[in-house]
């Protein structure tokens, strides 16, 4: 597995295959399983995963107040730094588009081309389409790990999102009952109360080509959230693909058509 040390951390990230460096990062609570699974073989690049502190195999958590976007850009940087990589293409899932976006702020002369996959953030911290993680970690903290999925049943405020959008209810019963989950609680907090720039005019003195993808009718990645960053960026691109949990499949097949377009564009 693996392995590389920074800041006193054991970071896991994986290399697949050859050619130009493109690095893909996951989501809130997610692995580098997920970009991984999204990305499939992509001939001709060099694809580079990483868990994030506080996610995936990487451990222990560290500090709690380094559970911020400026943090993941460094620690990304550290890895890059680590595999030699002056150059590559950079993106990620929705936290992991947050974390690319600001590497792309901090480290502009190592990134040929930026990826935002779902955005979740914009320039505000603890967005309203993310208003139940605080709450999920509160459910982890006073009802602990033998509880906390009966607290979650129980509660009025997700029991009106199973009715609103069961998709979505169903996800944090799975992903956040994952291993480590409750010793990871602080993730809930301090990320979702973070956010990956302080105003736009960082974004719009950008000028890197960047792919945009949202979807219609995601109640965690507003559309409207992925039209700004498309907006903002100077050579943004905005590309729509169907909800992931409507269909899967599709969604993948979409996605990955739209980077493979975007790639081409880049000639890289």
């Amino acid at each position: 597995m693996p392995i590389f040390e920074h800041d006193s951390i054991r970071f896991h990230y994986e290399v697949l295959g050859e050619g130009y460096p493109l690095v893909m990062c996951h989501g809130l609570t997610g692995d580098l399983d997920a970009p991984k699974d999204l990305l499939g073989e992509l001939p001709g690049y060099r694809l580079i995963f990483l868990d994030a502190r506080a996610h995936g195999k990487t451990e222990p958590v560290g500090p709690v107040s380094k559970l911020c976007f400026k943090q993941f850009a460094s620690d990304l940087h550290a890895l890059l730094e680590h595999l030699k990589i002056d150059r590559a293409i950079v993106g990620g899932i929705s936290m992991g588009a947050a974390i690319a976006a600001r590497f792309a702020i901090d480290f502009p002369k190592h990134v040929a081309g930026l990826i935002l996959l779902r955005p979740a953030w914009c320039d505000t911290p603890s967005p309203e389409n993310l208003k139940w993680c605080p709450l999920l970690a509160q459910l982890f903290e006073q009802h602990g790990k033998e509880k906390w999925r009966q607290a979650y049943v129980e509660h009025p405020v997700f029991q009106e999102l199973q009715k609103t959008d069961l998709a979505l209810y169903e996800f944090f019963h799975e992903e956040f009952g994952k291993p480590l989950a409750i010793e990871r609680r602080e993730r809930l907090v301090r990320i979702p109360g973070d956010c990956p720039i302080q105003n736009w005019q960082e974004v719009e003195s950008l000028e890197v080509p960047a792919l945009v993808i949202g979807s219609d009718h995601d109640t965690l990645h507003p559309l409207g959230m992925a039209e700004a960053w498309a907006e903002h960026l100077p050579q943004g691109r905005l590309e729509h693909a169907v909800k992931k949990s409507s269909d899967l499949q599709r969604h993948t097949l979409e996605v990955r058509n739209s980077l493979r377009g975007f790639l081409k564009t880049l000639g890289s």
